[in-house]
């Protein structure tokens, strides 16, 4: 209900004035732009799954922009009671964020603490971070590095744990960009103490796990590594030592 109401509502309505300009044959530069900017946010949110919860909302404000923008254009060729209607639809939206981001923001009240700081998390992130944070303090020693993959330096900050500053994340576009066999040829002449291998779905990239979109960096870690720990949440966390080490 949430997504449809802040996209799908807005776009009809911007596609319906689109086509009314299109009629008229006055459509500038900078319409078609934003046209083609809301297109774009479509695709991404709808067919990338992109929902409530995640970066969806970073992309509404496109929507919404582009709303009032051609709003504003066809002042004059709309009933004054759309433009009600439209005001009602932008406040609505307002509120409805406002009450979701609240209900989130209520959720982080789990504080993970370390002589580095504090950092409070979602309860389902706690539960695999704190065990995963209280493992690296006692089964390891400062002079280790860790690499957390796909992301995680954090981390490397509350353990003071070193990681490798020359690749420091591996989303898939990353991964893509490098390229595997760059990142095991690295990672052969620096060998890290650990890796950490973090086994969430990458739904931002329309991906799955670390696994599933860069196999070959995975089964190198798991012929030079051994399986020291896992922790079991809403992702499970591997933590793996090399076995020369």
């Amino acid at each position: 209900m949430f997504n449809t109401f802040c996209f799908i509502i807005p776009i009809l309505i911007i596609v319906i004035f689109v086509y009314l300009k299109l009629k008229t044959k006055t459509l500038a530069f900078i319409d078609y732009f934003l046209f083609f900017s809301v297109l774009s946010v479509i695709y991404k949110v709808f067919f990338n799954f992109m929902f409530n919860g995640n970066y969806a909302s970073y992309f509404s404000s496109i929507t919404l922009i582009t709303l009032i923008y051609f709003s504003l254009k066809l002042k004059k060729d709309i009933n004054p009671l759309y433009y009600s209607f439209i005001a009602f639809l932008i406040f609505a939206i307002s509120v409805m964020f406002f009450i979701d981001y609240s209900i989130i923001k209520s959720e982080f009240t789990n504080k993970i603490t370390t002589p580095r700081g504090s950092v409070i998390y979602q309860k389902s992130y706690y539960t695999v971070f704190y065990p995963t944070i209280k493992y690296i303090y006692e089964k390891t020693t400062a002079k280790d590095t860790i690499i957390v993959l796909p992301e995680g330096a954090i981390i490397n900050f509350l353990t003071n744990r070193k990681t490798d500053n020359y690749y420091n994340i591996f989303t898939p576009d990353r991964v893509e960009a490098f390229g595997e066999a760059k990142i095991i040829e690295h990672y052969k002449q620096t060998k890290p103490e650990y890796f950490i291998i973090n086994n969430i779905e990458q739904t931002a990239y329309n991906k799955k796990v670390f696994c599933n979109y860069a196999p070959n960096v995975c089964y190198w870690i798991i012929d030079n590594y051994t399986l020291e720990y896992t922790v079991e949440g809403y992702s499970t966390i591997f933590i793996l030592k090399r076995k020369d080490s």
